[in-house]
Parts: C-alpha cells; sequence; structure tokens
C-alpha cells in the first residue's frame, strides 16, 4: 500500500464539523492512517514533517479551499518532502470549489475508504489528475503563496457580503454560491453597476507574458488554473496555463452574453469589455482586495501582485 496520512483542519468549515472529524480520524484509525490534527498554519509544518518522515505518498487533506492553499504553500516553500505527496482533497470547509475540480466526491468517510482501497497495491496512477497552482507573488513578501482561483475589483465585495447575509444563516456550499450568482448577475444588468456600493468597477491594472501595460476599470477581474469553478462555471478556461477572465466597465449587451462567457463559450480578447485569456504570467497593480480561493487580502502600498502557472501538483480523483 502506498503509505497514506491525513491532514484534519479542525478550524475548518461551518459549526457542526468537529463531529464529521471525529467519525474521519475513527475511520483513518480503522485504516492505521496516521491522523495530524491542526489548527494553524505553524500545525501544518509539524505535520509534514511528520508524515515525510514516516514516507507519506498519499496526503489526504479535510478541510477547505484555504487549507488546501496552506497545505500546498508549504509543501511548495519549505522542502520538507524530497517527492511532493499526491494530494487527496475531502471537502470540509465552507468553499471547496478547488475539491469540485479536483477532489474526492463522496462524504469524507467514504472518501477516506475508497483512498485506502484504491492505494492498497500502490498509487493508481490512472486517476491521478494534474492541475498547476497559481503563484502569487507580492512585492512586500518574501516567500510566494500557492492557491488554485485569484480575482480583484468586485469579487472580493460579493465573499464579503456572502459571508454577512448567507454564510452567518447557514447558507454555504452550492446553495451560498448559487444565491450569491444570481444577485450579482441581476445588479449587473440592472445598468447602474458605476455606483454599486458592491459591483462597482475597480481600477486595475496588468500585463501579461512580459507584454505592455494596460490600464482598465475591471468589475471583475480573475485568474485560475482549475477547470471548473463554483456551479462548474468556466469563465476563463486555463487550457494547461492561467486562464484569466475579465468583465470591464462599460460594457454591451451583457443579457445576451455573459450566459456564454460563464459557460466558456464565445469569443472575446483580454481587453475587450468581456474578454479572456490563457497565459503563463500575470503582473497585476491593484487598488482594492483581492481573494485567493476565498482568503481576502489587502494589496501590497504600491499594488503590486504577481501570478504564475507554478509546476503542476497531482490529485487523486476517485
Amino acid at each position: 500500500m502506498s503509505r497514506i496520512g491525513l491532514i484534519i483542519n479542525t478550524q475548518s468549515g461551518p459549526q457542526g464539523t468537529g463531529q464529521t472529524a471525529a467519525r474521519l480520524a475513527r475511520a483513518a484509525e480503522a485504516h492505521l492512517i496516521p491522523v495530524a490534527r491542526t489548527r494553524c498554519p505553524e500545525e501544518i509544518d509539524d505535520a509534514l514533517r511528520s508524515f515525510a518522515r514516516a514516507g507519506v505518498a498519499v496526503l489526504a487533506v479535510h478541510g477547505g479551499d484555504g487549507t488546501v492553499d496552506a497545505v500546498l504553500t508549504r509543501l511548495r516553500t519549505r522542502g520538507i518532502f524530497t517527492q511532493e505527496p499526491v494530494l487527496a482533497l475531502i471537502p470540509g470547509g465552507t468553499t471547496n470549489m478547488t475539491h469540485a475540480d479536483v477532489g474526492l466526491r463522496h462524504t469524507p468517510g467514504r472518501a477516506l475508504d475508497h483512498v485506502a482501497a484504491a492505494c492498497l497495491d500502490g498509487l493508481p496512477e490512472a486517476r491521478v489528475r494534474l492541475r498547476r497552482p497559481v503563484r502569487v507573488t507580492r512585492s512586500d513578501a518574501e516567500e510566494p503563496f500557492y492557491g488554485f482561483f485569484v480575482a480583484g475589483a468586485a469579487i472580493p465585495r460579493v465573499i464579503r457580503r456572502v459571508r454577512e447575509r448567507l454564510h452567518s444563516r447557514g447558507l454555504t456550499g452550492r446553495a451560498g454560491s448559487a444565491i450569491a450568482l444570481a444577485w450579482s448577475i441581476m445588479r449587473l444588468l440592472r445598468g447602474n453597476v458605476a455606483r454599486d456600493p458592491v459591483l462597482h468597477p475597480d481600477a486595475v491594472g496588468y500585463a501579461v507574458d512580459g507584454g505592455p501595460w494596460h490600464e482598465t476599470q475591471a468589475v471583475v477581474f480573475l485568474a485560475t488554473t482549475l477547470e471548473r469553478l463554483i456551479l462548474g462555471l468556466r469563465p476563463a478556461p486555463p487550457r494547461g496555463r492561467l486562464g484569466v477572465g475579465a468583465l470591464t466597465f462599460p460594457y454591451a449587451r451583457l443579457a445576451w452574453r455573459l450566459p456564454g462567457f460563464l459557460r466558456g463559450r464565445g469569443a472575446g480578447d483580454l481587453g475587450a469589455d468581456i474578454g479572456r485569456a490563457a497565459v503563463e504570467t500575470l503582473h497585476l497593480r491593484l487598488a482594492s482586495a483581492y481573494t485567493v480561493d476565498g482568503e481576502l487580502f489587502d494589496p501590497p502600498a504600491d499594488g503590486a501582485v504577481t501570478l504564475t502557472a507554478a509546476p503542476p501538483a497531482r490529485f487523486l480523483v476517485l
């Protein structure tokens, strides 16, 4: 059997997940899988060192998108493993967008059962999927951060509104995402977006793959290496690179064009009012907050953030 380890983020997800985590830990014990319960990023370092010493080749992670990012960032920046383990993502957070693309599609206990069974005779290479993480580099930070979805302009404000109005009422997951998307589209179509307190455009400067700088007023500006986002949307197909999509102001005929764009259909070069591109590197100058997989960050003082499609991570998809 390929050696398996399990990280459980005890602080991840809505209330009531403690019982799920306890059941998952009991399932791990039945399969003789070592478990590390973590509450903060520093404890992830200790867990990874322990698993590296034990020769873990498949690392199961129970938590949300932020937990996945924290684990991957430490795998990429700490040099703990000689060979980076395959990740098996078990949904357990408030947002699980990465899991929907390259995660396990079962309840936590059953997901771990499937991982143990699949790895009984070694790693099932046919079930391993590759995704290139987004390497996020700030002008004021020595170390990069890794994630899979980065967005600026109105999206961080939408996330704050969702947390205030929906997550506080227990509306998380697909239900919360569907409500937030419908609410945002309705307000975009009203035609008064310039004065909207949440969806108003922000100044964004960008350059792709060493090209010239462009300045725009963006309502949405996002970059991702995932093939599918929330609810299966594909506004910026990465095509093995870094997919970049933008809605800039002013825009025209949005009601006709937006549905196809959200599904990855329709033309539109980056720089048009609705546009997309697949690139290796994206340099940004941001005037307001940005998000990495649901976590919110203020930009550096000069607004400079660079996104790069990093070497692939491996995911066990069952």
